[in-house]
């Protein structure tokens, strides 16, 4: 079971956000439009909220979240965030992430808890906690061109029991962080067309490698 996702940090007006909007702009046909209708959470100035089959999408005032619950639309998904931002080409934006999760069923408790010894030993707890297992360990790699971070938290799923939850963030930080220079919504499009292929690899390999370790 997986996930896949793209947020994008920025500017945005959520009550635009309608699935009626999507549709009049040839992103949405009738079924996913009837879909997205019936699946809307709501739409307001502060968030909008829908889901549509295998898409949900979040829309808050500095946040544009795109994901899908099944995987085999990963490139639906990338391509209706393309196609969203080239639309919104007067956007501004500060920074994407570019996001993966994965849950694996485990044996047994035994099985989850000994993955959570192989990635943090056990040994400098003793005498300090008794009989500790995986709750979340959190690890985190720099990047410097785009600025950013992939950033993989491994903890137990929320979804499958007894299951282990591996989540990866890969971040692109598109513009300072002080706001004084602000990315355009053509360097999504960019980085998209660069590192979706990447971090999709990445986002299957590393959970497989850290299950791989039980």
């Amino acid at each position: 079971m997986s996930t896949a996702s793209v947020v994008v940090v920025g500017t945005f007006e959520p009550q635009v956000f309608h699935p009626s909007w999507f549709a009049s702009h040839e992103l949405f046909g009738d079924d996913t439009l009837a879909a997205a209708s019936e699946g809307l959470q709501l739409v307001h100035r502060d968030y909008a909220a829908f889901t549509a089959g295998w898409l949900n999408i979040k829309v808050e005032p500095h946040r544009f979240e795109f994901l899908t619950t099944e995987t085999v639309y990963d490139a639906d998904l990338r391509d209706l965030v393309v196609n969203t931002f080239t639309l919104l080409s007067t956007s501004s934006v500060r920074a994407v992430g570019l996001n993966h999760e994965a849950h694996y069923l485990m044996d047994d408790l035994d099985a989850l808890n000994e993955l959570g010894y192989r990635l943090a030993p056990r040994e400098p707890w003793e005498g300090i906690l008794n009989g500790q297992g995986l709750q979340a360990l959190v690890v985190a790699e720099p990047r410097d061109d785009p600025p950013g971070y992939l950033r993989v938290q491994v903890g137990p799923s929320g979804r499958i029991t007894p299951g282990v939850a591996i989540s990866l963030n890969d971040h692109f930080q598109l513009a300072d962080s002080d706001e004084t220079k602000l990315a355009e919504a053509s360097d999504v499009l960019s980085l998209l067309a660069d590192r979706w292929e990447e971090a999709k690899a990445r986002g299957r390999s590393i959970p497989e490698k850290l299950v791989g370790l039980t």
